[in-house]
């Protein structure tokens, strides 16, 4: 038959897509990338890279678990850290089982969505919950003017309420369920073999669903501003800033950039590279999924600087408290000595008869679970103090900041703990 089909004694041209390479699996590709120089090293670069990404956040959590002895934020820190080696190794593996891409770009979609609710969640609790939230700002004003509209200067300024959070809060909730059922729907068109046959309906529909996951993380990214503008000046001592600006960055590198591509693809942009299949969109995907393995390691870096700062931060802060805490106990005793020895006397000279010469008793002797009762309150007290000198200075801080932004403080100087501040 050749290049020509026959049908009913005619001779017909071939179908637009019937030169085109299906696909390879897993032991094709690694062939394919190992029949060159640079496909070989860029194959080999990546791996070592993601291996590197792996190692480097398993260190990370080791410090984090040594060092941050909070239960609800130090969760929160480490899920969020592992959205870096998510998509580094999802990336890799779409290179090694170029079949399996769909999948792997719906499972890394799934944990950025749970990653941008737990966010909103970790900064929520920075304030102390949702209500505290609202305490503290309340008559915080900011400016609707974010990016991507910052350059919108007629937004006016409004007023934290609870309609403005609500819809802050979707604007970044929506991401998590646009991006998943777009990553869906095209992987049931390729499940229906559409890709196989080749249909232009089919590109056209990549290039609408990835325009739709764009604007999707668009909004996000106007969300995530308006949650910064509310707490950059009274969550500063968290380091709130390189955070949001890590997350909006890991939106548009993850988002955006598979948008670019799939236009690239759809329009014939990016050529045939030997010796990859001549396919625009599987060469498209091997370059995609390359420079994401190579981003994620760096950006986990620069995270991790970013935590490790926190976290040290705040473990010598514990470390200052415990030893406070040491000198309470071992000063208890005879503070609580000395107290009932006041308390002894005054009792004294109350009931004292002038006529009988008064002399007050040497070593005062009282119950035994009077002295303990009197010891554990001069313990709870002293503790309480210590703690309040320890956390002076960083309050102090917080709290000239607020006042600086119009913030009413309160609320937060109630809550001058060791979890109001970690």
């Amino acid at each position: 038959m050749g290049d020509m089909m026959m049908m009913n004694g005619n001779t017909l041209p071939p179908p637009p897509c019937a030169n085109m390479t299906l696909t390879p699996n897993s032991i094709e590709m690694v062939e394919l990338m190992s029949s060159s120089q640079w496909t070989l090293a860029l194959l080999i670069v990546c791996s070592i890279l993601a291996g590197a990404c792996l190692l480097i956040y398993v260190e990370t959590i080791m410090f984090i678990l040594l060092r941050l002895p909070y239960g609800t934020r130090r969760g929160f820190l480490i899920f969020l850290l592992g959205c870096f080696p998510v998509f580094s190794l999802t990336s890799i593996l779409s290179i090694y089982f170029p079949r399996a891409t769909l999948m792997a770009e719906f499972a890394a979609s799934a944990y950025l969505a749970v990653c941008v609710y737990t966010f909103i969640l970790l900064i929520v609790n920075y304030f102390g919950g949702y209500e505290n939230m609202l305490k503290i700002l309340h008559e915080e004003r900011f400016s609707l003017a974010q990016a991507p509209c910052c350059c919108c200067r007629c937004l006016p300024e409004v007023a934290l309420t609870k309609k403005t959070f609500h819809r802050a809060r979707i604007m970044v909730m929506q991401m998590t369920v646009v991006r998943p059922v777009a990553l869906f729907i095209s992987a049931i068109l390729w499940t229906d073999g559409l890709v196989a046959m080749c249909f232009e309906t089919y590109q056209t529909i990549e290039v609408v669903l990835n325009l739709i996951a764009t604007i999707s993380t668009l909004c996000a990214i106007y969300g995530l501003g308006l949650f910064y503008e509310m707490s950059i000046r009274p969550l500063r001592k968290f380091y709130v800033r390189p955070k949001f600006f890590g997350m909006k960055i890991l939106l548009l590198l993850t988002n955006v950039q598979a948008a670019i591509f799939a236009f690239l693809n759809r329009f014939g942009v990016i050529g045939c590279l030997s010796p990859l299949p001549c396919d625009s969109e599987f060469t498209g995907n091997v370059i995609l999924n390359a420079i994401v393995a190579i981003e994620m390691p760096f950006l986990l870096l620069i995270a991790r600087i970013i935590a490790l700062k926190f976290v040290q931060r705040f473990h010598k802060l514990e470390q200052e408290l415990s030893v406070s805490m040491a000198t309470l106990e071992t000063n208890a005793a005879p503070m609580a000595e000395e107290m009932c020895s006041r308390d002894q006397v005054r009792s004294s000279n109350d009931v004292r008869i002038t006529s009988i010469p008064y002399s007050p008793p040497s070593s005062p002797e009282l119950p035994a679970d009077i002295t303990d009762e009197i010891k554990e309150e001069t313990k709870e007290e002293l503790k309480k103090e210590a703690e309040s000198i320890i956390m002076e200075e960083i309050m102090k801080e917080v709290n000239e900041t607020m006042e600086n932004g119009g913030v009413h403080t309160s609320t937060l100087e109630k809550r001058g703990n060791r979890d109001s501040i970690c």
